[in-house]
């Protein structure tokens, strides 16, 4: 996944070079970005933001994850696999597409995630297999910090989260023993940093 990720900023790059002629003054119609914090999970995550209108935004968040050895907590997930997607609604209280922008975002995620793992049963080490379903929903504020296409973006926040077990759920293992874990079930602390492009559209 982080091998994915640098790629996809390479691929980027071009972009960004050539949407930098575009004026600030143009009206910006959808940014793109990456968010690098979640190669540490083994997880890519590209958001599309939409906007409504000056001040409102709706911004999409899929995630997917794949990895091999992935380290948790506690437990090594010899095989992990899944999809999220986060949905949330931006507000800005400055109309202005001023360099640094103020916003205040909240909205529903959902998350699914298939693991596999191996637990000891006396002296013998027993593959299992558990499917994780977390709901919750987040409330963040932050600052959009832009050029004339390239821009970043820090966040930061609390949420919820609700998981939900199926599998081998005999075996013990909760995932929940850390807000980090793919199972944890409570309030955490929501933070991070998004880097993109700003494509925009000449105002008529």
């Amino acid at each position: 996944m982080r091998k994915v990720a640098g790629l996809l900023l390479i691929v980027l790059l071009p972009v960004v070079m050539k949407a930098q002629e575009v004026p600030v003054a143009d009206k910006p119609v959808v940014m793109i970005s990456l968010v690098p914090q979640y190669a540490f999970q083994s997880g890519f995550r590209m958001d599309f933001d939409l906007p409504l209108n000056e001040r409102h935004w709706i911004q999409l968040a899929p995630i997917f994850f794949a990895g091999n050895n992935v380290e948790m907590s506690i437990t090594t997930a010899d095989k992990l696999g899944g999809l999220a997607l986060h949905a949330y609604h931006r507000y800005y209280p400055d109309a202005e597409r001023d360099r640094f922008q103020p916003y205040v975002a909240w909205g529903p995620g959902f998350q699914h995630y298939a693991i596999d793992y191996k637990v000891y049963n006396g002296n013998v080490r027993v593959s299992k297999h558990t499917n994780i379903n977390r709901i919750g929903a987040d409330l963040t504020m932050g600052f959009v910090s832009q050029g004339s296409a390239l821009f970043f973006d820090c966040y930061a926040g609390a949420g919820i989260r609700q998981a939900f077990l199926s599998g081998d759920k005999d075996s013990g293992e909760q995932f929940n023993d850390t807000f980090l874990d793919f199972g944890y079930s409570g309030v955490l602390f929501v933070a991070g940093v998004r880097v993109g492009v700003m494509i925009k559209k000449n105002k008529r």
